[in-house]
């Protein structure tokens, strides 16, 4: 029995000292949402379509302004209370008229997910639509 002693100490030290350690290519960083507005489609429209709030679980990111061609990149630094799957995102604009579209994408943590407002061919807010990447 005496002869399994250090045996035993060094599983136990094993498990210590790298059983606690976290997943070292797991991210600490927060995840960012890239929102572009890509309805190139429309750079002769009068009014041009902008986008003026971005919505998803936890984040209310309102009063913005992304024109044809822009984008901007939000980080997520308040945490994802609905995990960072299947995660609904609203986009809100004006064309004339108010319009909204949504889309669910995945998120990863220290990574950028982007979603582009884009056309299905014709430059009507009913043509718009969401689309990852």
């Amino acid at each position: 029995m005496n002869n399994n002693k250090p045996f035993l100490f060094a599983i136990i030290a094993f498990f210590i000292a790298f059983g606690a350690c976290n997943n070292p290519t797991e991210s600490t960083e927060p995840p960012k949402l890239e929102v572009v507005n890509d309805l190139q489609e429309c750079t002769t429209a009068s009014p041009k379509p902008i986008i003026d709030s971005v919505l998803l679980v936890g984040y209310e990111l309102e009063n913005i302004t992304i024109e044809i061609n822009e984008s901007m990149t939000f980080t997520l630094a308040d945490g994802m209370p609905a995990g960072l799957e299947d995660i609904q995102v609203t986009v809100k604009g004006f064309f004339g008229q108010w319009f909204t579209e949504t889309i669910d994408v995945d998120f990863i943590k220290g990574k950028t997910t982007r979603i582009r407002l884009v056309t299905s061919g014709l430059c009507t807010r009913n043509g718009f639509k969401l689309v990852s990447g």
